[in-house]
């Protein structure tokens, strides 16, 4: 888990075992961005920042040139600190490039390469060298958000019943960032006191927004398209999140794909399905009936859509609505490799 990771890595920064270089994978980026916060703190004096710390893009630099700057002396100080953001554009020839320098990295420098996606068969990830460190950031998988949450919670010293954990878990999806924020307001709520219960959460977070999630997630599982564009109106409205909204379809969508492989396996009773995904027995009965609105094919391209729409809503100055009623028309609409509709959803 991405918070497990960042605990292992801010350990050895803290006891001064930073390594030459790091790979680091993935798109959780409330982890990795307290990772790069941790070490350009442990490396970088503030007034040497313009001396001894590039921030670069892979889209504005080549790989040469990524290992060029990472190859300088540091002035007036003991390592200088060269982040590159977006590598998994580079072309071969610049992975190329940093693989040759893995064999023989510059000791007084730290290279922070970002990858938000990589085919770890590649050369470059196959380094056995004590000078590469490899760490991977990724959004939590259904299965394993609510013990994300309890694991977030146990570092700000707070005690969440099993109801409080699937209800915040709910209320802020796979969005790491949101899930601290929500602690956060949660341990100030709680002042005095480390436990917190479902009827806190809802108190904090909202009963009413938490029902009105619901309702969306509901139409999505049953393929109503036109109450999923309403509902998703009517959130945004409501001062919601475009972004957050985007985190609890992916979160439903997700755990449609994953009970649909439980029952592949032959698991069939809800409350073992509960179970093993981390969700309550009701819960888990809609699901293993939504599930059967969607094929494999249908949920894979899905997720497919929604990261492609999670980048636009963060760097296109397309209207949010529009972006995520082209994703809903998308993922709702019946195609080729869609199951048969129920007989109730094909009366005219």
């Amino acid at each position: 888990m991405s918070n497990k990771v960042y605990r292992e890595a801010a350990r050895e920064i803290l006891d001064g075992k930073i390594p030459p270089v790091y790979l680091v994978i993935g798109d959780e980026q409330w982890s990795r961005g307290k990772f790069l916060d941790l070490i350009k703190k442990n490396l970088i004096d503030p007034d040497m920042a313009d001396f001894n710390f590039d921030h670069l893009q892979a889209t504005d630099v080549s790989g040469v040139h990524a290992t060029d700057k990472a190859g300088q002396l540091p002035m007036m100080a003991d390592r200088r600190l060269v982040v590159v953001e977006d590598c998994e554009k580079w072309k071969a020839k610049d992975q190329n490039a940093i693989t040759k320098y893995l064999e023989n990295p510059n000791e007084q420098a730290c290279l922070v390469l970002l990858f938000n996606s990589a085919d770890k068969r590649r050369k470059l990830f196959q380094s056995r060298s004590k000078a590469v460190r490899v760490l991977t950031f990724e959004r939590p998988k259904p299965w394993e958000l609510n013990d994300t949450i309890r694991d977030l919670a146990r570092d700000m010293k707070l005690k969440l019943d099993d109801n409080a954990v699937a209800l915040v878990a709910d209320l802020a999806g796979d969005d790491l960032a949101k899930v601290s924020r929500e602690l956060d307001k949660l341990s100030l709520y709680k002042l005095g006191s480390n436990e917190i219960t479902a009827e806190d959460v809802e108190a904090l977070m909202g009963r009413t927004r938490h029902v009105t999630r619901w309702e969306l997630t509901d139409f999505i599982g049953t393929r109503n398209l036109p109450g999923a564009l309403v509902k998703m109106h009517a959130i945004l409205a409501s001062g919601e999140d475009a972004i957050g909204l985007l985190s609890t379809v992916n979160m439903h969508l997700r755990r449609l794909f994953a009970v649909k492989a439980i029952m592949m396996k032959g698991i069939k009773d809800r409350n073992r399905i509960a179970q093993v995904i981390g969700v309550p027995p009701r819960i888990a009965g809609n699901l293993t009936e939504q599930q059967r609105t969607y094929s494999d094919v249908e949920l894979r391209r899905a997720f497919v859509l929604m990261r492609e729409t999670d980048v636009r809503l963060k760097s296109a100055a397309i209207n949010k609505n529009l972006l995520l009623d082209h994703l809903l028309t998308q993922i709702l609409s019946r195609g080729p490799y869609s199951p048969p509709a129920p007989r109730a959803s094909r009366r005219r």
